[in-house]
């Protein structure tokens, strides 16, 4: 079994590519996934072509263990997607923005994985008309980074039967 967090960083990004406003937007070479045997490093430099650059990002987590009489165990997982675009204009950012909330949606409130994600939801978002140095890599670019926060719960019995 691949780990619960591999799976879900593929199925918000599986979500991501099955929407055609989304992939209309972003062209598939322009999407780096870093859970991919082939991803070895990011672009160091972005040409016009290579915008926006999708790249989504694992940050915080919560592994809540089981209480004295529970019998499910809790974690929490929260992916950044950040997508990095080739001009200031910010009609764009924020159509990529709603867009993500729309292919994100229709994957439902389990992302596709009934019995491991419970809810997810989009927060901690921000954008950045300079863009973060780490994202900018050249001119100056809009970069937004939203925050998807996944929790996912596991009964005793699950993980017992993981090896």
């Amino acid at each position: 079994m691949t780990d619960p967090f591999t799976q879900i960083s593929r199925a918000i990004l599986s979500a991501l590519q099955a929407d055609a406003g989304w992939v209309g937007m972003v062209k598939a070479g322009n999407i780096i996934d870093m859970t991919a045997s082939s991803f070895e490093r990011f672009r160091t430099q972005l040409q016009s072509a290579d915008t926006p650059e999708v790249i989504l990002l694992q940050e915080a987590f919560a592994l809540k263990p089981f209480g004295p009489s529970s019998r499910i165990a809790e974690m929490q997982q929260a992916f950044g997607l950040i997508a990095t675009h080739d001009s200031l204009r910010v009609c764009p950012v924020n159509r990529l923005k709603f867009q993500t909330l729309i292919a994100l949606s229709k994957a439902g409130p389990s992302l596709g994985l009934d019995g491991l994600v419970r809810q997810w939801q989009i927060g901690s978002g921000e954008d950045d008309a300079l863009g973060q140095k780490q994202w900018r890599r050249g001119t100056q670019r809009w970069v937004s980074v939203l925050s998807i926060h996944v929790s996912m719960s596991m009964t005793r019995e699950q993980l017992a039967s993981l090896t």
